[in-house]
């Protein structure tokens, strides 16, 4: 099917109506739509040059209409990585590779984490938040055997990379499972 500018609107809308997206994934999408489209002689660069112009167009109109809101998303996606039991600094990775401002992303509250509706949760620790990626990966106190020392530096590892300060990192690989319950 050629790519035209009606096309190029509809696939905006079809992709906006499947997926909660932000603007940037929005015209990673249509661009990458062009190029295929491009790269599969369907069109000639002109055309593609027009289509190219036309998404910054369309990418208003959706924010214009409320389909794509990158604050929403963002918080939505902070607290879906939080309840997997991500840290601060994952989190704000996370967003950044997402095309979110880095105004939007300082002013999303990211610790502590509050619950929202009916599932109201106190506000959570940055210690509580690595239990919980703890617990989820079976590593430091709920790893159903004793670590040895190799087990123990890949625990801070993990942790570290999902986004935790190294400190709270050695305190959870130090842990045992009794140590849960004090917590």
């Amino acid at each position: 099917m050629k790519l035209d500018s009606a096309r190029l609107d509809r696939l905006a809308l079809d992709y906006v109506a499947r997926y909660a997206t932000t603007s940037v994934k929005l015209q990673r999408y249509l661009s990458r739509k062009i190029m295929e489209a491009r790269h599969a002689d369907s069109i000639d660069e002109a055309v593609a040059s027009t289509l190219n112009a036309q998404i910054a167009d369309i990418l208003a109109r959706c924010v214009t209409l409320g389909y794509v809101n990158d604050r929403a998303w963002a918080e939505m996606k902070a607290s879906s990585l939080r309840a997997s039991g991500y840290g601060d600094r994952r989190v704000r990775d996370n967003l950044r590779s997402n095309g979110i401002a880095r105004d939007v992303v300082e002013d999303i509250s990211l610790t502590p984490h509050e619950g929202t509706g009916e599932d109201e949760r106190e506000a959570e620790s940055p210690m509580d938040i690595a239990l919980r990626f703890a617990r989820r990966h079976r590593i430091g106190p709920f790893r159903p055997v004793k670590e040895n020392e190799h087990q123990i530096h890949q625990t801070i590892g993990k942790l570290v990379r999902a986004g935790h300060p190294y400190d709270i990192a050695h305190k959870i690989s130090q842990m045992s499972a009794t140590d849960i319950d004090e917590n």
